[in-house]
């Protein structure tokens, strides 16, 4: 309870101490959010948040718990539960999580469905873009992670999700500084019955529209989900995201081509270097071979520098006919140093270059036209 004290934005309008009581006091209150205790005596939290989904759906339940448990976590979100949360937590993380899911909820009880209907606020239609490269070392997280940042940023009407599936070297939680409490291993229990509300209770809200997905921390888990679960992560993602970026390194194999057949554009970064330009026409071979067009490829060559061959000719070689270069730099250095991405008040070379590839990135699948800045 002393927890409430620091939200200032959120306050109490009533307690319970099992769940039957919970189901009394639930059934005549006009609270926004219900947050419940998974080991609740008498009704178990989870019949507590069936019991609300069923009969006052207009109601956000939130479950918490003091283990994080697949089966907990399946079974609550299964329920309705909007969020699980792991005890303990601090103020300023329960605030952030109880806004989180008032947004995915669609904003203030007055101005939310009262049907229980899920996914009517999002997107139906959301564009995919895919990063991917021939080797390790190229860049790739680290230009995704620029794309997603600036262009949620300048177009905060859009929705916009970063995933992690390079999941044997996934670090876009370093470089967005976060330690998130989910990963995609979380979506693993209930992927069968995924929904745009369940994906983005997954997802580490950035800022207020954008999400990160974040790769599990067992390297073993490198093949974790089937082609068949792929395909349903696509289509959720879609529905729930007006732009998904997926950082997929070097993680090539069959399930994950399902990401590379429905993306709506594929970025394959290289560096300058010969083994890397080799790698990178490899890469782009193999996608022409299953049946990827290369009009949906653009090459991003990083740290690029004058001395080293054309980006036209480069890109020739390759098989593209898009590219954009990132010039060599010392301010990714000072920016990795300094734990941040690049931002609009960055008077660098390598910002004014990453405006160009967002331009090409957003030209190229017809989104965001507004998003460059002079």
């Amino acid at each position: 309870m002393k927890l409430f004290d620091e939200l200032e934005e959120f306050s109490i309008s009533g307690t319970a101490t099992n769940g039957e009581e919970c189901i009394i006091r639930l059934s005549d209150n006009n609270a926004d959010i219900a947050l419940v205790d998974f080991s609740l005596p008498k009704i178990s939290g989870v019949k507590v948040v069936e019991f609300v989904s069923k009969n006052n759906p207009q109601i956000i339940s939130v479950l918490l718990s003091e283990k994080s448990n697949h089966d907990f976590y399946r079974s609550g979100m299964l329920a309705g539960a909007r969020e699980f949360i792991i005890m303990p937590v601090s103020g300023e993380e329960l605030s952030f999580a109880l806004e989180r899911v008032t947004q995915i909820a669609g904003g203030p009880k007055t101005e939310r469905r009262m049907d229980g209907h899920k996914g009517e606020n999002v997107a139906k239609d959301g564009r995919i873009l895919v990063a991917a490269s021939g080797k390790g070392g190229t860049g790739a997280s680290f230009v995704s992670a620029n794309l997603a940042s600036i262009i949620s940023e300048r177009d905060k009407g859009s929705r916009v999700a970063i995933v992690d599936f390079n999941l044997r070297n996934g670090n876009l939680a370093t470089i967005f500084n976060v330690h998130p409490s989910k990963t995609l291993k979380d979506l693993m229990p209930v992927i069968s019955e995924l929904e745009p509300d369940l994906l983005m209770s997954v997802g580490q809200k950035l800022t207020v529209n954008l999400d990160l997905f974040a790769a599990p921390q067992e390297i073993e888990l490198q093949n974790l989900f089937t082609s068949e679960q792929t395909s349903l992560l696509i289509e959720c993602w879609r529905r729930s995201y007006d732009l998904t970026i997926i950082d997929m390194g070097i993680n090539l194999d069959e399930a994950n081509f399902n990401f590379f057949e429905a993306s709506d554009l594929t970025l394959v970064t290289l560096v300058a270097d010969v083994l890397s330009v080799k790698s990178a026409k490899r890469l782009v071979d193999y996608l022409g071979e299953q049946g990827l067009s290369k009009n949906n490829i653009l090459a991003v060559m990083n740290r690029w520098e004058g001395l080293f061959l054309p980006p036209e000719r480069v890109a020739r070689h390759i098989g593209v006919n898009d590219f954009a270069s990132l010039p060599e730099s010392a301010s990714v250095r000072i920016l990795l140093e300094e734990g941040r991405l690049l931002e609009d008040a960055d008077e660098t070379d390598l910002k004014f270059a990453v405006d160009g590839l967002i331009e090409s990135v957003c030209r190229k699948l017809s989104i965001v036209e507004n998003v460059h800045v002079n």
